[in-house]
Formats: C-alpha cells, sequence, structure tokens
C-alpha cells in the first residue's frame, strides 16, 4: 500500500483561534503553571533534534508498547518509526514553558488516515490531551481529503478503547494487509458524517 504524503503548505486547522492565531489552544482548569498560557496544540516538523526533546514521550509510548505486546511483536516498533517517515503530521501539546505533554501523528494512505504514536506523559494522564490530540487529528485528516481515519491499540488498553468508541469510532478488523491477533484492536471512523440518531423515547 503506498502512502499519500500529507500536505503541510495549507494553514493548520483551529479549534479555537484567540487572537488569530494559528494553533490550537486548549485550557484545563488544572493547569499549574505561573504563566497565564494555556497550553497550546499544534502540528510540528519532525527535524533532527525532536528525538532528543521529545525523549520523555517516546519513552512512554515505547515502555507502553513493551507492556502490551510480546518481545519481538512487530506492532511493538511500529509507531516509533512511524515519526520518522516524511508523510506524518505530528501534533504536539506543549504547556506555558513548551514542555510537551503528549504527541500523536498522523499517516496519509491511499484510501486513508491512520492514527499512529499516540501518546500522553503519565503525568498528564485524565485531563483530556488524549480526547484534544484525537479530536485535531480528525480535523487534519479532513483537510487532507481523507475521510476515513482509523487506529490500532493495544488489547490491553482499555482507556484508549473507551475513548475512541465515546468519540465515535467502531471495531474492524485488521487493515492494510494486517493480520489478526489477540494483543491488538482496530477502529476506524467515516469523518465529516453526522452521528445516527438514537431511537427511544424523547
Amino acid at each position: 500500500m503506498r502512502t499519500a504524503a500529507c500536505s503541510a503548505a495549507a494553514s493548520p486547522l483551529l479549534l479555537a483561534t484567540p487572537q488569530g492565531t494559528g494553533q490550537i489552544w486548549v485550557a484545563r482548569a488544572s493547569d499549574a503553571s505561573g504563566s497565564d498560557a494555556a497550553p497550546q496544540l499544534g502540528f510540528e516538523p519532525w527535524g533532527p533534534g525532536s528525538a532528543h526533546e521529545l525523549a520523555p514521550l517516546l519513552a512512554a509510548l515505547h515502555d507502553a508498547e513493551l507492556g502490551h505486546y510480546p518481545l519481538g511483536h512487530a506492532v511493538a516498533q511500529a509507531h516509533r518509526h512511524a515519526l520518522n517517515r516524511p508523510q506524518q503530521r505530528m501534533a504536539v501539546v506543549r504547556d506555558a514553558r513548551q514542555r510537551a505533554l503528549g504527541l500523536a501523528s498522523l499517516q496519509c494512505w491511499d484510501e486513508s488516515a491512520e492514527l499512529l504514536s499516540w501518546v500522553v506523559s503519565p503525568s498528564q494522564r485524565g485531563q483530556g490531551w488524549g480526547a484534544a490530540l484525537l479530536q485535531a487529528l480528525e480535523r487534519e485528516a479532513l483537510r487532507q481529503r481523507q475521510h476515513l481515519l482509523r487506529v490500532q491499540v493495544a488489547a490491553a488498553q482499555q482507556a484508549a478503547q473507551r475513548l475512541l468508541e465515546r468519540a465515535g469510532f467502531e471495531r474492524c478488523g485488521p487493515f492494510l494487509g494486517r493480520r489478526a491477533d489477540p494483543f491488538t484492536v482496530y477502529f476506524e471512523k467515516l469523518l465529516g458524517q453526522e452521528p445516527a440518531p438514537r431511537l427511544g423515547k424523547p
């Protein structure tokens, strides 16, 4: 399956745009910093210094992979290696001091996009950053004219699965030639569609 290069030339997407800025801003009541500046979520290129600067997040991602997959499993290294691909689009949440709190990347394929390398710092989990990253990449996928977004997560990652289901993702079979195994669960979502109405009493 060929990759379709994600365009980085267009202006960034916005969830909320204070003062016309080109970044996604997300505020949390629990933010603990000495500055009034809210944490930011924006898209960044993967550069020569990214591996060092994002080392704590990459270590958390690596530790999670080792904990959820057996040694030597093909999936265990796929997400981390994806960040080095020129076609990927990487979203990063940063606090007021520019410390990375979470990241996720989007890979464009021929007929779909895939969410990869989805991780939030252990000390920042439970504050909504995972959901914010997911929403940002959904919008980026639509900007890239990709209406089918897919993601694979470890079967042991129950919290991530619940988050995906709340966001409208549904379970599906393996994609892109991958094989089913007891360690992995696959999800997909058709983007840009209104949710189906629920039947029952008003």
